[in-house]
């Protein structure tokens, strides 16, 4: 263990840079329903459905909230922005479900960038679905329900255009120089305009021309994105792309788009695949240039022939000349900076930015600078332990405690600390169940003592809410070799990733996996449209035979990849948690665990989270399952392996 001590000078500077803000922060949002309008000149301007607006003159400049609601009025104040519009960097107009004196008839109107807004009636009432600008001062807003607003004058006046049918919602909608536009409802519509509205072409959509296989019967046939470029119409059906000539509609479907971005002057077209990168496109809508995969949700949006690209922290460019920039959305807005948050804790909320550590002590309040960290926390984990100790871990083998009250940082190793600790005595297993929610929370422990050749149950005792007890019975002793072996292995299993043969699945299973694909087959196919079967997979256009091949597949599996799909087997959300967990306490009483939380465990319980002094690692390691197999068999269930089986052929298709 080495230990080190700071500096009087570095101790010193701490205290002189309290009352200092911080240059810098990522921006934080409180949605990640954002949207992106891009001007002539390439400034930018982000919304989100929370009701923010953000604004920035380039790639690297300094970002800027400046929000037309003040207060943090959101969606369920009234208040939902849904895009943003400019025609420059100065004026424009932010759009949505807003609520004014009961009526939601008005958008956010500027002239200074956002520094002011201004309420103005678009004439009609409902929620605005979406909008499209040209430089010149035109701009068209789909409104649910009512029709289509028109403005020529920068959206200071506008008057109502007629739309096909009103009781379809178009939800996406394209209008060009020449007054031709194309809109998409959210069942099944399209249709086009070749004189600003006054005449409209229904047209037939790709579902129409059975284009696709709607394989997802739970799915409404929404179009998502329409647009005319060049002599074609281009639409999202499903998030399916699809292109067809305008004067002969024949739709053809582009497999590996999920979407397409181009501006009314149909300077660029670009496409977005299934893997969340992006395509810039040859007149033969083949890629001419693609861009790496980018992390997170995004938006894009097409301007001066370039794709701009924003995914919650970052902005990118994909430039005409195939080259691609990107940076951090930094701000220096002290009114914009937020730390991210770390730890709850009861004097307050803790957070960083970078190696600065902040405090919010009222909710929603200010936060304040605490202290400043003496190492760098560019990549890794922060999160604070016992005694006001503050946890800095890395993807490597380091782990740094930092004692606030001394200023005393202790490096260790996690292997050594692994090692350490499986190497003492172990005197306590505690056993538990649990589950805890918006209106229960409770846990059921089983305690078993180390006494010399094996470990007796000391106490069973619950805890929290009314609740059936959910432990089950178990045995009085628990063999003492059976433990030792385990402990023994936990250095080597903390770091092993799980491999398919070590999963056990046998060649019955595989075969019905495989019955299982096209039993589902057959079900969509079947009259009886709600049978219910144990394979669902909820994606158009299934090629079956290729799913019915992924499952031979599986198993040549390489660990890396399968151990990606099994961290991420429960995927349903829900404010209801429940766990399985082991503690392990030795002879220092340091206390290590192995947890399961989920809201309907799988087969496996993967992922097993392992924690020790501050240090977690996500495992799948079987060795686990076949411990509790038999130092308790009866806490974890055995599940359907072939539901497994189902998850990795639908996430390898």
């Amino acid at each position: 263990m080495r230990t080190f001590f700071l500096l009087p000078a570095l101790v010193f500077l701490m205290k002189m840079t309290i009352a200092q803000s911080p240059e810098k922060s990522i921006l934080h949002f409180d949605s990640y329903a954002y949207n992106i309008a891009v001007t002539p000149d390439e400034n930018f301007v982000v919304t989100t459905k929370a009701g923010e607006v953000a604004v920035a003159n380039s790639i690297g400049d300094y970002w800027i909230k400046v929000n037309p609601i003040k207060g943090g009025e959101s969606a369920l104040g009234g208040v939902t922005i849904e895009q943003p519009n400019f025609f420059n960097k100065d004026t424009g107009f932010v759009s949505g479900f807003i609520n004014y004196d009961s009526r939601y008839n008005i958008i956010y109107h500027t002239t200074d960038a956002g520094k002011h807004w201004q309420k103005i009636d678009f004439g009609q009432e409902g929620w605005i679905d979406n909008a499209i600008n040209l430089d010149n001062g035109e701009a068209w807003l789909s409104i649910a329900g009512s029709g289509i607003a028109y403005t020529n004058d920068y959206g200071y006046t506008w008057k109502k255009l007629n739309i096909p049918e009103r009781r379809q919602r178009f939800a996406n909608i394209y209008f060009n120089e020449k007054h031709e536009g194309v809109i998409g409802s959210l069942w099944d519509m399209i249709a086009v305009t070749n004189d600003n509205c006054k005449n409209w072409k229904i047209i037939p959509t790709p579902l129409d021309q059975k284009k696709y296989n709607k394989t997802n019967s739970q799915s409404r046939p929404e179009i998502n994105n329409v647009a005319l470029y060049k002599d074609y119409i281009f639409c999202t059906q499903e998030d399916l792309v699809f292109y067809t000539k305008r004067d002969s509609i024949g739709w053809v479907w582009l497999p590996n788009y999920s979407n397409f971005y181009t501006d009314p002057q149909n300077s660029a077209l670009y496409f977005k695949t299934s893997n969340n990168s992006f395509i810039k496109s040859g007149s033969d809508f083949n890629p001419v240039a693609s861009s790496e995969k980018i992390d997170g949700i995004t938006v894009a949006k097409c301007k001066n022939a370039n794709l701009f690209i924003f995914s919650g922290n970052k902005i990118s460019e994909f430039k005409a000349d195939n080259s691609f920039i990107s940076s951090f959305a930094y701000t220096n807005d002290p009114a914009s900076i937020r730390p991210s948050a770390f730890a709850y804790e009861q004097e307050g909320i803790y957070g960083n930015i970078e190696n600065k550590i902040y405090i919010q002590t009222v909710d929603e309040g200010k936060w304040k600078y605490f202290l400043t960290l003496p190492f760098s926390v560019d990549s890794g984990h922060l999160l604070m332990g016992e005694n006001k100790n503050i946890l800095f871990t890395e993807n490597n083998d380091s782990i740094f405690y930092y004692n606030i009250a001394s200023n005393k940082v202790t490096k260790k190793s996690k292997n050594r600390m692994i090692t350490d600790f499986c190497s003492t005595g172990i005197k306590k297993i505690i056993f538990s169940k649990g589950s805890s929610g918006c209106f229960h929370s409770y846990s059921d422990d089983l305690v078993y003592t180390n006494e010399n050749e094996e470990y007796k149950v000391e106490d069973k005792y619950s805890e929290g809410s009314t609740h059936t007890l959910d432990l089950p019975e178990n045995e009085d002793t628990i063999d003492k070799d059976l433990v030792d072996d385990f402990i023994k292995k936990i250095p080597i299993i903390i770091n092993k990733m799980a491999t398919i043969d070590e999963l056990g699945f046998t060649e019955k299973d595989y075969s019905k996996c495989k019955q299982d694909i096209l039993e589902f087959q057959h079900s969509l196919n079947s009259k009886k449209k709600d049978k219910q079967t144990s394979f669902n997979f909820s994606r158009n256009n299934l090629d079956f035979p290729r799913l019915v091949s992924v499952v031979d597949s599986i198993k040549l599996i390489e660990p890396e990849k399968l151990n990606a799909i099994l961290f991420n087997l429960n995927e349903i959300v829900s404010t209801t948690t429940s766990w399985v967990k082991i503690e392990m306490v030795n002879d220092k009483n340091e206390v290590l665990d192995i947890t399961n939380n989920y809201y309907e465990p799988n087969a496996f319980y993967f992922p097993w989270i392992i924690s020790f002094g501050g240090y977690t690692s996500i495992n799948s390691s079987i060795e686990i399952n076949h411990f509790l197999g038999k130092a308790y068999p009866s806490l974890i269930r055995n599940g359907d392996k072939v539901n497994v089986l189902h998850e990795l052929v639908k996430r390898l298709y």
